[in-house]
């Protein structure tokens, strides 16, 4: 059975979080896998905006993905085994890891209801 090679197909240097999903995963392989992790980025920037690279280097057995949601379809469409990775990928019908955000506010809800609280208010972006 040859190796796993899966990329890491997101730039962890975007937000503080990626990076330690690079080095999660980083730590996971090394510890249980013989897989190959090969770091590569996921969209070109240039002068007109941001534009989708999909992955051209064979063979390449799966991929640890962000997205953004205007290339939401060539990432559905790239047939690679993929687990997208952060809170825009929440609710696209694909495997992905992001935050628990119902823990993340009921646990905030109730650590300020410990401490008093009679009255919450939820702000969204």
């Amino acid at each position: 059975m040859s190796r796993k090679h899966v990329v890491i197909h997101f730039n962890p240097a975007w937000r503080p979080y990626l990076r330690r999903v690079a080095q999660g995963l980083a730590r996971y392989v090394h510890q249980h896998t013989d897989w190959r992790l090969t770091p590569m980025v996921l969209f070109d920037h240039n002068l007109y905006g941001e534009r989708y690279r999909p992955l051209r280097r064979p063979p390449i057995d799966g991929m640890v993905t962000g997205i953004s949601h205007e290339f939401v379809e060539q990432v559905r469409a790239n047939p690679l085994p993929k687990v997208l990775v952060g809170p825009e990928a929440m609710g696209l019908g694909m495997p992905w890891v992001g935050p628990d955000y119902r823990l993340v506010g009921r646990v905030g809800a109730e650590d300020l209801i410990a401490r008093g609280a009679r009255s919450l208010v939820l702000f969204r972006h």
